[in-house]
């Protein structure tokens, strides 16, 4: 009865000064700023010739009011991080950004780059708030943050930037660390805001290859297994190492499949398995110091992650690239190029 009063009679009763109360009441003004609770007097409207500790408690208030209502607070952790920092003329950019752009949607789709910035909002102000969005919006990065040992950052528009992060190991890729790689292109290859991919590797090295401690031990569980007469169960042991052989080349075959342009970073040594990485990307940049080598061979093993399969390929000569597989030396960046 109460709520069909209401409805019925919704142009009489003053239902707006009661949400203007509500949406107060919940409020808590900022007493952090210079000028104390200035911004309470004087948020509607800009005062003339107000200082500039005045602008930003004014411009710190218009924000957290917006911020409140929609996009996680976006632009108020915005405001209440970079306020006290900005200049005079940053101060004027932000102030006709928040007080002329009336949807608080067309900022957001601008930072994300889901719609295109109108050409009088391109400015430093914008470019600050983009990444500010970029790195505390979780729909943004909260799908890259549960690695372990890879870490996803967005140093840029549109851009992702995947380390290979066992700085310890030399970047030793395990099982894990492909799981990893493999789940996080296939995100990305997902991704609406991301154009382009940079994968480096963190530490003094961007591949040691794969870590062999950590596959040993996955090999030497399957060695314990026995039929019902005592003997190994060599079939048992084939299928399973079969299966991870696979799960391996299948995180690979992941950037491969990411329709975003992959480009490698390479510094230091890239071994075994970080040539089958790099041999998985759409380009590939090297430092001086760089030096690759197809170094399964020196322990037994085919590289057959993609090394084999794509080099033909890449270089363009398979006749180098059996010699380098054949003798696991080390290719410095300066051959590479040619």
């Amino acid at each position: 009865m109460l709520v069909k009063y209401i409805f019925n009679n919704r142009y009489k009763l003053p239902i707006a000064p009661l949400f203007q109360t509500i949406i107060r009441s919940c409020y808590v003004y900022p007493t952090d700023t210079a000028e104390g609770n200035f911004e309470k007097k004087h948020y509607a409207n800009r005062p003339k010739n107000e200082s500039i500790a005045q602008k930003r408690a004014r411009l710190l208030y218009q924000s957290r009011k917006r911020g409140m209502l929609e996009n996680d607070l976006l632009l108020s952790t915005f405001a209440k991080k970079y306020l006290d920092s900005m200049s005079q003329e940053e101060l004027d950019l932000y102030d006709r950004l928040i007080n002329t752009v009336s949807n608080d949607w067309d900022l957001y789709y601008w930072a994300v780059g889901s719609k295109e910035i109108p050409e009088e909002f391109r400015n430093s102000i914008m470019d600050k708030f983009s990444e500010h969005v970029r790195n505390t919006n979780p729909a943004y990065t909260s799908r890259y943050a549960d690695y372990e040992h890879i870490q996803v950052t967005a140093p840029h528009d549109h851009i992702l930037h995947v380390e290979l992060n066992r700085p310890d190991k030399r970047n030793a890729i395990n099982r894990d660390m492909f799981r990893e790689i493999s789940e996080c292109f296939s995100d990305i290859g997902a991704d609406q805001q991301c154009r382009a991919v940079v994968i480096s590797g963190t530490g003094k090295m961007f591949c040691s290859g794969i870590d062999y401690m950590d596959m040993l031990e996955q090999m030497t569980s399957m060695h314990s297994s026995s039929d019902a007469g005592g003997r190994e169960d060599v079939a048992a042991r084939a299928k399973y190492i079969r299966k991870t052989i696979v799960l391996l080349q299948n995180s690979f075959n992941s950037i491969v499949k990411c329709p975003k342009p992959v480009i490698a970073a390479i510094h230091s040594g890239c071994i075994g398995a970080g040539v089958d990485l790099i041999s998985a990307v759409d380009i590939r940049y090297a430092s001086k110091d760089a030096y690759f080598s197809i170094r399964e061979v020196a322990l037994g093993l085919a590289a057959d992650l993609g090394t084999l399969q794509r080099m033909p390929k890449l270089i363009g000569n398979d006749s180098i690239v059996r010699e380098l597989a054949y003798s696991a030396r080390d290719m410095p960046a300066d051959e590479a190029k040619e």
